[in-house]
C-alpha cells in the first residue's frame, strides 16, 4: 500500500506545497520542521519551535527562507512537550562555519543526551557525564545528514550523511520531553552554522528509511508514485496532467497504484519547474513493465524531455529486435543514442535508473550499472517532460504499450550504492518489511540453546530466508552464541538484510582458597567461591570431597568442578605446594608454526632435597622435560627426596608473522606511482613471494605499481609462511564499501557480494577478476574476489573481498568413555548424514580448566571414534569436544563437552567399600548402575541410583583380592561410531579395592616394611637385612604402568602418592639386584 492514497483526492493544489513530502515517513511522526519561512511543526502535532535571534536563510537548494541560521553566540530553537515512548528517531540537516573554541551543539534534550561538534570538527553523541562517542568528521561549509536512532534495547544507532555508521550499546536516561536545537540546556554551546529539515519520530527508523531520508531529500525534485493521480510528491508541485492514461496495480499488486498506457493515444504531459537544463547534473529514475510486443526498432518512449524541435530532446526506452524480444535499453538525446543490449521479458516490472552529468551517461536495470557512454546532450529552459509517450514539438507520438510507475526525477548523479538501495527499497513504500524478534541465549556459557524467532510483516509472502551459517528457515534454534545474518527476501523480489548478535551466558567462574599442607602431611585444605551461576551449587573435587570446602589434603594437583542449577558446570585445576617445596623455573621453546608440535619445556628445580621426581598432569609423564608439544598449557609436579612437592604452569605459545605494518603509498589518478612497504615482525630473515603484478618483487617493497590487489606471502626463518592481501587505491579515487558478502555452501556457487561505491566522480565501471563488470555478483563459490572501480576521471579504486563459506554446525560427541579393554578414554561421535566432509578434529581439555587443545584429526572415511593413548582416567576424569572440517576448510565451532565419569574407590574402617564420582557432562541420564567384579563371581550388577547420587557404600564385598568396580550409565539413545558396533552406555575408570597388607617377594633375603597402608599419601619404608646405602623405589599403577620412580638413600625413608588418585598402586622396591614388590591403597 502507498502513504497518502487516501488523501490525495482532497487537496487543493495549492496544499500540496505544504504536504509533508513522501519520503518522510510518517508512521510515528512527532514532529517535522522544514523551515519554510517559519518554525511550525507540519506534522500536524502542534510541536511548534520558539525561535531565540535564529534568522531565516538558504537551504542546501539554495531556496531562500528555507533554513535557519545560528550566530554561535546567542540563536537557538527551543521544543518542548514532547511525549516520546521507548524508542525514538531524530533527523536533520547541518552545515557549520568550523571548528570553534568551544563545542557546538546542534541538539540538546532533557537528561544531558546531545549532538555536538567539538573544537576539533568531530561530531559527538554524548551522555553527559556518562558516555561520549566520537562519530565522524565533519566538512565545515558543506551540508550534512544525521540520524539517530535510540530503542528501549539501549542500543544507539547512528547514521552520517544516509549511511549506517555505528551501533552502541549504551543506557540513556534522557527523557528529551524538551528538545533545544543550535544551543545546550546550560547555554554554554551554541553553533554557528545553520540547520533545517529537522524530524522527529515516537519509533527507530529502519536502515532504508534513513537511506531514503538522506538521498531523496538531497536533490529530490520530482516524484510521481501514480495513486491514481499525476500529483508530484515530493512536495515541490511539479504537478502532471493526464493524457487520458489509465491506472491499474503496481508491483505490489496494490489496485489503481500504477499508471497504464495503451500504446495509441495515452500518456501524461509534465512540468517545466524544476527540471535540468544546459548540461546539467540529472538522474531519472522509473519501473516499468511491457505489456505487449513492441514493434522491432520502434520508438515506444517511457520518459523524454525537451524535445520541442530543436534536436534537444532526451528519453528512455525499451528496444525489441525484429522477432519483438526485448533485447536492449536505451537512453537517448538529439538521437545520439546510448544503446545497451540487456535481455527483458514482457510482463515484468524492471527498474531502470538513468545518469547523465553533462558529459557521462549510464544506464542501471535493477540496482545494477549496465554501462556508459560519453556524450554531450543540451536541455532547454523551457522543455518539459512526458511519461509514455514523446513529443518533438508535432503532438505527442512514439506510443508505450504497458504500465509506469514510481517515477522520481533528481538533480544530481546518484551514486551506485543509491542506486542499489533505490531498487532494493521497492518504491514509495518500499519493500517495507517490519521485522521484530526475540533472541534467546545460552542458559550456560558456550551452549547451543541459543535462538532467534523473528516475526515478519509487510511485504508479501511467501518469504524467503537466507542466514549466514546456511539456514533457510525463519527462526534460528539451538546455535551457539555469535553473529548472525539473515537475508529476507519477499515474492515481489524486495529484500532486507538484518543483523542479529546472541549474547552468550554469563561464564561461571571459580576461586580457589588454597592452603598449603606441611611437607609430607595431609594438613592442606582448599576452599572455593563461585560467581555468576545459579544457586544451589553442586561441588565435586577430585579427592572425593562434595561440599564447598576439600580438607586433609597433601601436596598434588586437583581439580574442583561447580554445577549449578541450571546444569552449567565450572571447574578448575590447582595445586597445593608442600612448605619448603622445590622452586622451579622452566625455559620454553615454542612451536614454530602453527600445525607444527615442535615445542619443548626445560624444568629446572633447585632447593629442596635432590634428587627430584617429575609428573607431568596432562599425561602422567615422569620425564623431567618434555619435547614434540603443541600449543598450549601444562602442569607438572616435582617431588624432593623429603617428599615435598612443587607445582608449575607452563605455556607454550606457537611462533608467527606479524604483518600488521605495512605502509602503502597511493598512487596518482591512473598512473603507476604507488608503493608498498612490508616491514614483517617475526623470526628472521623473511622471505617475500608478490603476486605477478607485482612486477616480479622479491623483497619487502614493491614500487611503481598502479592501483590494484596484491597478495604477498611471507615465509620466515623456521620455513613458516604467512599471506595478506593489499588492496591499492589510486588518489581520488572512489570508496568502495561492503554491503554484504552471502557465505556460500561448501562445494557449491550459492553465495553473493553487494558493493557500494561513493565518491569520485561517477558512473563508475567494474572490472572483477572473474570478468564479471557488474557491480554485484552472484553465484559464486568460496574464496578470494577482487575489483577494480573505474570512476569518470579514471581513478581506479581496487577493492578485495574473502568470501567465506558457509561454517559448519556445530557437533558434538555422543559419548566419551572408559574402554573396558584398554582402560583409556574412548571418544565416539556420529556422522549423521553431512557431505562434503572432509574429517574431524578432536580437542581436550588441558591442565587449564575450559582451554582446549587440538589432539588428533580423523578423516570423514575413517572409523568416527578416537582412543585417547595419553589420558590417565584414574587421575581424574577428561573433557573433549570435537569439531567438522567441511572439503572447503570450513571447522564448525565447539559444540557440547563430554567429560568422563571418574570413579574413586577406598576401603572403610570395617571391611566396606566406598565409592565416590562425579557428574558425567554431555547429556542428562536418571540413572547410575553400579557393576563390580570379583573373581568368585565375575562382573555383576550390584545396585543403580538415582544420577543425583555420587556416593555409595558396598557394605558386603565378597573379597578384597582382585575387587574392582565400575559404575555405567546409559545416554537417550544408542551412541554408533559408523562402521563400528554401538555403543549403549559409557562407563568410568575402573576402582579398586586390595587388601591392606602386601606380600613380599619369597625369595628376597631382606624385607621392608611399607606403612601406613591404607595411606592418605605419606607411605614410609624400612628396610631391614641388607647394608646398601642406595635403593631404587618404583611406583605402577594397577594396569602395571611406572608412574613415579625414586632413590632412596637411608633404609629409613619416605615417599608420597598424594599427587595420585585414590586406589590401588604397586610399590617396588629394588637393591642389590633384588626386588620386593607391595600393594598399597591409596584413600
Amino acid at each position: 500500500m502507498k502513504l497518502l492514497s487516501s488523501i490525495i483526492f482532497v487537496l487543493s493544489l495549492a496544499s500540496l506545497s505544504a504536504q509533508i513530502p513522501s519520503y518522510i515517513p510518517q508512521n510515528g511522526l512527532a514532529g517535522w520542521y522544514p523551515f519554510n519561512g517559519n518554525t511550525n511543526d507540519e506534522s500536524g502535532n502542534g510541536y511548534d519551535l520558539v525561535n531565540n535571534n535564529a534568522l531565516l536563510t538558504a537551504d542546501r537548494y539554495n531556496v531562500a527562507n528555507s533554513a535557519y541560521y545560528f550566530n554561535g553566540t546567542s540563536a537557538y530553537l527551543m521544543g518542548t512537550g514532547y511525549a516520546f515512548g521507548s524508542d525514538r528517531t531524530i533527523s536533520f540537516w547541518y552545515s557549520s562555519n568550523g571548528p570553534s573554541a568551544s563545542n557546538q551543539v546542534l541538539v540538546d534534550g532533557t537528561g544531558d543526551l546531545s549532538v555536538y561538534l567539538n573544537n576539533s570538527g568531530y561530531l559527538v553523541l554524548e551522555q553527559f557525564p556518562v558516555w561520549g562517542e566520537l562519530l565522524a568528521t565533519e566538512v565545515p561549509g558543506i551540508w550534512h545528514h544525521v540520524a539517530v536512532s535510540f530503542s528501549s534495547s539501549s542500543t544507539i544507532t547512528v547514521y552520517f550523511d544516509g549511511l549506517y555508521l555505528t551501533s552502541y550499546s549504551h543506557g540513556y536516561t534522557a527523557s528529551w520531553n524538551d528538545l533545544i536545537f543550535g544551543r545546550d540546556f546550560s547555554a554554554g554551546s551554541f553553533l554557528n552554522g545553520r540547520l533545517d529539515d529537522i524530524a522527529i519520530w515516537d519509533r527507530t527508523l529502519t536502515n532504508s528509511e534513513v537511506m531514503q531520508l538522506y538521498q531523496r531529500s538531497n536533490c529530490l525534485i520530482a516524484e510521481y508514485p501514480l495513486n491514481g493521480n499525476t500529483f508530484d510528491m515530493s512536495g515541490y508541485g511539479n504537478n502532471s496532467t493526464s493524457g487520458l492514461n489509465s491506472y491499474g496495480s503496481d508491483r505490489f499488486g496494490n489496485p489503481n497504484s500504477a499508471a497504464s498506457f495503451n500504446g495509441v493515444d495515452q500518456f501524461i504531459e509534465g512540468s517545466t519547474i524544476g527540471w535540468p537544463i544546459s548540461n546539467a547534473s540529472r538522474s531519472i529514475e522509473l519501473w516499468f513493465k511491457a505489456g505487449t510486443t513492441l514493434v522491432g526498432g520502434g520508438y515506444e518512449r517511457l520518459f523524454s524531455y525537451g524535445g520541442t524541435g530543436t534536436g534537444t530532446g532526451q528519453y528512455i526506452q525499451p528496444v525489441a529486435a525484429a522477432n519483438g524480444d526485448l533485447t536492449m535499453m536505451s537512453y537517448g538525446g538529439s538521437y545520439n543514442d546510448l544503446d545497451l543490449n540487456y535481455a527483458m521479458n514482457y510482463g515484468q516490472w524492471y527498474h531502470i535508473v538513468t545518469t547523465y552529468d553533462g558529459a557521462t551517461a549510464s544506464i542501471y536495470v535493477n540496482g545494477t550499472h549496465i554501462g556508459s557512454g560519453n556524450y554531450s546532450w543540451f536541455t532547454d529552459a523551457g522543455t518539459s517532460f512526458v511519461m509514455g509517450a514523446f513529443d518533438d514539438g508535432s503532438g505527442p507520438q512514439g506510443f508505450y504499450s504497458g504500465m509506469l510507475d514510481d517515477i522520481r526525477v533528481y538533480s544530481c548523479v546518484l551514486t551506485n550504492a543509491q542506486i542499489d538501495s533505490l531498487f532494493h527499497m521497492g518504491g514509495i513504500t518500499p519493500c517495507n518489511f517490519g521485522v521484530s524478534s526475540v533472541i534467546t541465549s545460552p542458559l550456560c556459557e558456550g551452549g547451543m540453546e541459543g535462538g532467534i524467532d523473528q516475526t515478519i510483516t509487510g511485504g508479501a509472502a511467501p518469504y524467503n530466508f537466507n542466514w549466514n551459517n546456511g539456514e533457510l528457515m525463519e527462526d534460528l534454534i539451538n546455535v551457539t552464541p555469535g553473529n548472525y545474518t539473515v537475508v529476507i527476501s519477499d515474492a515481489n523480489g524486495c529484500d532486507t538484510t538484518i543483523n542479529y548478535f546472541i549474547t552468550d551466558a554469563v561464564a561461571m567462574d571459580l576461586l580457589v582458597f588454597p592452603t598449603n599442607p606441611n611437607c609430607g602431611a595431609n594438613d592442606g585444605s582448599a576452599s572455593v567461591a563461585v560467581t555468576n551461576g545459579t544457586f544451589p551449587f553442586e561441588y565435586y573435587w577430585s579427592n572425593g570431597d562434595t561440599t564447598i570446602v576439600a580438607d586433609t589434603l597433601s601436596a598434588g594437583t586437583y581439580m574442583v568442578v561447580v554445577n549449578d542449577a541450571n546444569g552449567c558446570s565450572v571447574s578448575k585445576t590447582f595445586g597445593l605446594n608442600s612448605a619448603n617445596a622445590p622452586t622451579l623455573s622452566a625455559n620454553v621453546t615454542n612451536a614454530s608454526c602453527s600445525g607444527i608440535f615442535n615445542g619443548a619445556i626445560d624444568i629446572t628445580a633447585s632447593g629442596g632435597v635432590a634428587p627430584y621426581t617429575y609428573l607431568w598432569a596432562h599425561n602422567g609423564s615422569a620425564n623431567e622435560d618434555l619435547i614434540n608439544l603443541k600449543p598450549g598449557s601444562y602442569m607438572v609436579q616435582v617431588t624432593d627426596a623429603n617428599g615435598c612437592a612443587g607445582f608449575m604452569s607452563v605455556d607454550v605459545g606457537v611462533s608467527s608473522i606479524d604483518l600488521s605494518n605495512i605502509l602503502v603509498t597511493q598512487p596518482s589518478c591512473g598512473n603507476s606511482d604507488g608503493e608498498i612497504v612490508v616491514n614483517p615482525n617475526g623470526i628472521g630473515p623473511f622471505t617475500y613471494s608478490w603476486s605477478a603484478n607485482a612486477g616480479g618483487a622479491t623483497g619487502n617493497t614493491v614500487s611503481n605499481i598502479p592501483a590494484d590487489v596484491y597478495f604477498l606471502t611471507v615465509t620466515d626463518a623456521n620455513n613458516c609462511s604467512a599471506n595478506t592481501v593489499i588492496a591499492v587505491s589510486d588518489l581520488s579515487a572512489p570508496v568502495v564499501s561492503l554491503i554484504a558478502a552471502i557465505p556460500t555452501s561448501c562445494m557449491s556457487s550459492n553465495g553473493s557480494i553487494n558493493i557500494g561505491v561513493s565518491g569520485g566522480t561517477p558512473p563508475y565501471s567494474y572490472n572483477w577478476n572473474t570478468g564479471d563488470i557488474s557491480q554485484d555478483l552472484t553465484s559464486l563459490t568460496q574464496g578470494d574476489y577482487h575489483v577494480i572501480v573505474t570512476d569518470g576521471d579514471g581513478c581506479n579504486a581496487a577493492f578485495n573481498v574473502e568470501l567465506p563459506g558457509i561454517t559448519p554446525n556445530p557437533i558434538s560427541l555422543c559419548m566419551s568413555t572408559v574402554d573396558s579393554t584398554s582402560g583409556k578414554v574412548l571418544c565416539v561421535w556420529e556422522k549423521g548424514s553431512l557431505s562434503h566432509i572432509s574429517h574431524f578434529n578432536v580437542y581436550r581439555e588441558n591442565s587449564i580448566a575450559g582451554q582446549y587443545d587440538f589432539w588428533f584429526s580423523q578423516p570423514y572415511d575413517s572409523l568416527s571414534e578416537w582412543v585417547d593413548q595419553t589420558a590417565n582416567p584414574i587421575v581424574h576424569g577428561w573433557r573433549y569436544k570435537v569439531t567438522l572440517v567441511d572439503s572447503c576448510g570450513n571447522e564448525s565451532p565447539f559444540g557440547q563437552n563430554h567429560k568422563t565419569l571418574h570413579l574413586s574407590a577406598n576401603l572403610g574402617i570395617s571391611g566396606e567399600v566406598n565409592l565416590i564420582w562425579d557428574n558425567y557432562e554431555g547429556f542428562t541420564y536418571p540413572t547410575v548402575w553400579i557393576n563390580r567384579y570379583h573373581p568368585s563371581t565375575g562382573w555383576e550388577v550390584i545396585d543403580s541410583v538415582s544420577s543425583n547420587l555420587h556416593s555409595y557404600v558396598d557394605l558386603n564385598p565378597p573379597g578384597l583380592n582382585g575387587l574392582k568396580y565400575i559404575l555405567e550409565i546409559r545416554p537417550p539413545s544408542t551412541c554408533t561410531s559408523t562402521r563400528a558396533v554401538n555403543h549403549n552406555s559409557t562407563r568410568s575408570n575402573r576402582g579398586t579395592v586390595a587388601p591392606p597388607v602386601g606380600i613380599s617377594e619369597a625369595d628376597a633375603k631382606w624385607t621392608a616394611l611399607v606403612f601406613p597402608n591404607p595411606t592418605k599419601g605419606i607411605v614410609n619404608i624400612e628396610l631391614e637385612g641388607i647394608s646398601a646405602n642406595q635403593f631404587n623405589v618404583f611406583v605402577y599403577d594397577i594396569f602395571g604402568k611406572q608412574i613415579m620412580q625414586q632413590k632412596l638413600w637411608s633404609g629409613r625413608s619416605s615417599i608420597d602418592l598424594s599427587a595420585f588418585e585414590s586406589g590401588i598402586y604397586i610399590i617396588e622396591i629394588e637393591a642389590g639386584g633384588k626386588k620386593i614388590r607391595q600393594r598399597v591403597i591409596k584413600l
